[in-house]
């Protein structure tokens, strides 16, 4: 079978929003993020793809590798 299985949404400030496809059924979750002070936005997203790709290439299941992502970003 081809095509997506999964995707991440990044909605800024709102956090993260997962889509994943299990056979016929579509999932969706909303991952909200910690509100922190933003010193510099620059590199975020850069950060983000980067701690994504890591957990993911660790084996970490998908909402935990978005949650580490979303930790990057944070803390770059």
């Amino acid at each position: 079978r081809k095509g997506v299985r999964w995707l991440v949404l990044r909605l800024g400030a709102e956090g993260c929003l997962l889509g994943r496809v299990q056979g016929p059924h579509h999932h969706l979750q909303l991952l909200p993020d910690e509100r922190v002070p933003v010193k510099h936005p620059i590199g975020a997203g850069d950060a983000f793809n980067a701690g994504l790709l890591h957990a993911l290439l660790d084996n970490q299941p998908l909402d935990e590798a978005t949650r580490f992502a979303q930790y990057v970003a944070r803390h770059k």
